[in-house]
């Protein structure tokens, strides 16, 4: 006979969910840069992080991989902002300064066990035009590249608090 025959139940493993804390509103959020007096309102944030690993999988007599080599790790993102006519000007004198690299802290969220905050050590921000709009406000997009310090693989850190 076959186990399928054999009058045996097959029962779905089936978890009881446990959930705990508020989820994190991304509709909240702020962008800060050392140096630059202020909060900016985020209306749009991208990061991509590339950890360059290659993999030794193309060895002779080998089914597994048996080692992996750590490349660079590549952390560049835009963030969009929106900014009064008068943090414009700033933010075209803060971007001018290109020897310059400063910290960036961008926070989602609001409030106790619902706030992500994602800080970068050290961005250099590209050097893309601004156009001075019309009105009293523009939207501000702020391609940038996370570099490591001295103490070693640090472009990046996520907190949840």
């Amino acid at each position: 006979l076959s186990p399928q025959g054999n009058g045996l139940v097959v029962a779905p493993f089936a978890p009881t969910e446990t959930t705990a804390g508020v989820p994190t509103s991304m509709t909240l959020g702020s962008l800060t840069l050392t140096g630059f007096t202020g909060n900016l309102p985020i209306t749009q944030f991208e990061l991509t992080l590339k950890n360059n690993l290659k993999m030794h999988e193309d060895e002779a007599f080998q089914t597994n991989p048996t080692d992996v080599t750590y490349g660079r790790r590549d952390v560049t993102g835009s963030i969009t902002v929106r900014a009064r006519a008068d943090q414009i000007l700033r933010l075209g004198q803060y971007r001018n300064a290109i020897s310059t690299t400063r910290d960036a802290v961008v926070t989602i969220g609001s409030g106790a066990g619902t706030t992500l905050t994602i800080d970068m050590n050290q961005i250099e921000i590209d050097q893309a035009a601004i156009e001075f709009p019309e009105a009293d406000e523009a939207m501000i997009q702020l391609p940038f590249v996370a570099l490591a310090t001295s103490a070693g693989a640090n472009e990046v850190s996520l907190t949840y608090t």
